[in-house]
């Protein structure tokens, strides 16, 4: 007497193949899985290198520009050694020193107070600037407050003429592209 209920050598065979044809779309699927998932990441690490080039890299360069005599590339390598740049939460510019707490700076003291309250530096140049004005480090390449005094009136610039003074005769302009 055979036994029915143990499968045969054929369906047997067969259900090895169809389980093999099963792994092999599986695989296929999950390469393809694979594949899109880097690409996903591609991207994103490109839209992350974009986003911080113009929320970090521009405005940073700019801020620097306006700070230095230097270039701001060579301004930044030095002041890295120092400070960081980062972007918060709110894709605002922050400054931490280098063991990753914020930078301060101490505002005016209020009338009645001996010191001003502590608070973060913002990004931006009056900050900046007080703060690497205090430190000293960076005073050779540190361009100055461009303050122009407790209202002392301002001065044009050599070369500049001011409203009052005469004006002068305007020539008629020669035909001929200034040929004679």
């Amino acid at each position: 007497m055979t036994d029915n209920t143990r499968p045969n050598h054929e369906e047997l065979t067969a259900e090895l193949e169809r389980l093999r044809q099963k792994n092999a779309e599986l695989l296929d699927e999950l390469k393809r899985a694979k594949a899109k998932s880097n690409d996903s990441s591609g991207e994103l690490e490109t839209l992350r290198a974009e986003v911080r080039s113009l929320r970090l890299d521009k405005p940073l360069d700019a801020m620097l520009a306006d700070l230095f005599v230097v270039s701001p590339r060579l301004a930044r390598a030095e002041l890295e050694q120092e400070f960081n740049f980062e972007l918060d939460e709110a894709g605002d510019i922050i400054v931490l020193n280098k063991e990753g707490e914020r930078v301060t700076v101490e505002d005016p003291p209020e009338k009645g107070h001996i010191r001003g309250k502590q608070r973060p530096i913002g990004f931006n140049r009056d900050d900046l600037h007080k703060v690497l004005a205090q430190a000293g480090k960076w005073d050779r390449i540190l361009i100055g407050t461009r303050a122009s005094g407790g209202g002392a009136p301002s001065q044009p610039y050599r070369g500049a003429t001011s409203e009052s003074a005469p004006a002068t005769e305007s020539q008629p302009a020669k035909a001929g592209f200034g040929l004679r």
